[in-house]
């Protein structure tokens, strides 16, 4: 329930985002578009820390109050700090693929997140149960490997925004 909530503002944010830096685009304004994608990632930014605050330190009792059972208070509190708090990710994630669409760039919003959920797929199984080395997370294991593929590729979105893409490079 609280991820759903995450999402909305998420969505909401990359919906915003999406119309107003395709219309700086659109009155040719690729500057002002630049500095709009910079604002929103810092908007992003800021409105992650309340739920990653709230994730980190209160994730059990989070779980609480929304009716978990003995096991879920056990087990998935560490899944509910992972997701919480690190949903900047998930913020940055939206906001820049909003900021690619909106100049116009859709293509590498999809290529982005094929790399994030691809590379999701792969560590999926081996941190749930353990592979070689690597010991087996259970439950927890799920959010890490969630971050780490979102976390790439919010990694690769900054490095394509960077770069310059066909309509608009942040400095």
């Amino acid at each position: 329930t609280l991820l759903f909530l995450m999402y909305a503002i998420g969505i909401g944010l990359a919906m915003a985002v999406t119309a107003v830096v395709a219309r700086r685009i659109g009155e040719g304004k690729p500057e002002e578009a630049a500095v709009t994608a910079v604002q929103a990632i810092w908007i992003a930014l800021l409105a992650s820390v309340p739920f990653a605050v709230a994730g980190i330190a209160f994730a059990q009792d989070l779980l609480r109050l929304m009716g978990a059972d003995t096991w879920t208070l056990a087990h998935g509190y560490p899944y509910m700090q992972w997701a919480l708090g690190s949903n900047v990710v998930i913020m940055l994630l939206f906001t820049i693929n909003a900021i690619f669409r909106g100049a116009g760039d859709a293509a590498a919003a999809m290529r982005v997140l094929w790399f994030a959920n691809a590379l999701n797929i792969v560590l999926d199984p081996i941190l749930i149960f353990g592979v070689g080395p690597v010991p087996a997370f259970g439950v927890e294991g799920a959010a890490i490997a969630t971050t780490i593929g979102r976390g790439a590729g919010v990694l690769l979105q900054l490095w394509i925004l960077f770069r310059g893409g066909p309509h608009l490079r942040v400095l």
